[in-house]
């Protein structure tokens, strides 16, 4: 399973606080099975697919959750565009404890799946080829490359949800 290590990758990357404490985020798999078929020749494997979900934890969360979302979204869009059919039950899930006005834990169950191509080698063996997602939902559209200045630009009923230096007012 490689996606699992690549969100977390997004998630820092999008999210500095994870940089500082990378305890706050914590992954884990379960529910998990391996669907396989067969090759041309029944006695070689042909491929499988992991099938799992993956529960993230956040804690001690102190921004707004939709950063959270908007970073997960931009990694679902090119790593599981399934999820973000707009389909209830294509989607994935979140629990949420409220720990004070200021701090949140949230809990995210997303269901995920991996293909993986098994070819035979010349004089023995196989390679494995983890396979991309097909047709992501966003073709037009770069995941978060900038992800600290673009979350900057988020604005929730009038104010900005990231506190940081003030905006510049364009006009002269």
């Amino acid at each position: 399973m490689i996606k699992p290590e690549s969100l977390r990758a997004a998630l820092v990357a999008a999210l500095p606080v994870f940089q500082t404490n990378p305890d706050a985020l914590k992954m884990w798999v379960d529910r998990g099975v391996i669907v396989a078929r067969h090759g041309a020749n029944p006695a070689q494997p042909g491929a499988f697919e992991y099938r799992y979900t993956l529960n993230l934890v956040v804690e001690g969360w102190q921004d707004h959750p939709s950063l959270i979302m908007l970073a997960l979204n931009s990694w679902l869009a090119i790593h599981q565009p399934d999820l973000l059919s707009g389909h209830r039950d294509q989607s994935y899930t979140f629990e949420a404890d409220i720990i004070d006005a200021a701090t949140v834990d949230l809990s995210l169950e997303l269901a995920l799946s991996e293909a993986v191509r098994v070819t035979p080698r010349d004089g023995g063996g196989f390679d494995l080829l983890h396979l991309a997602a097909a047709d992501p939902l966003l073709l037009d559209q770069e995941p978060l490359t900038q992800p600290a200045a673009l979350l900057a630009q988020i604005w929730w009923q009038g104010e900005r949800l990231i506190p940081g230096p003030p905006l510049l007012d364009p006009a002269p």
